[in-house]
């Protein structure tokens, strides 16, 4: 049985198709996909795009990652950073849930 992240994955490599109809017919479907399957990883860049659109700089990374992704616009280390958003995927199914979101606010 194929995953959803499969058929994703398998749509993608099809969306970089040189035939431009069939390139185009797969990266409608990808974004079709991807906006019924939430992850944390998409929930954290939504939720960065909500804060920048009122303004706020904003950085998205790996709960785990010792560097920002490079290939985002994000803005240098010496950009005062108004909100900092953290994603990882749990392996463990302790907690009874997919996703958890925590939110911090700093005085």
């Amino acid at each position: 049985m194929t995953t959803q992240r499969e058929k994703i994955q398998k749509l993608r490599a099809l969306a970089r198709s040189p035939n431009q109809h069939e390139a185009a017919l797969a990266r409608a479907k990808v974004e079709e996909l991807e906006s019924r399957h939430v992850t944390a990883k998409t929930l954290a860049h939504a939720i960065a795009r909500l804060l920048e659109g009122r303004g706020m700089v904003v950085r998205v990374k790996h709960r785990y990652a010792r560097e920002v992704n490079r290939h985002q616009d994000l803005p240098s280390h010496k950009t005062k950073i108004d909100a900092d958003i953290r994603y990882f995927k749990s392996q463990s199914r302790a907690l009874h849930h997919e996703i958890a979101i925590e939110v911090i606010e700093y005085e």
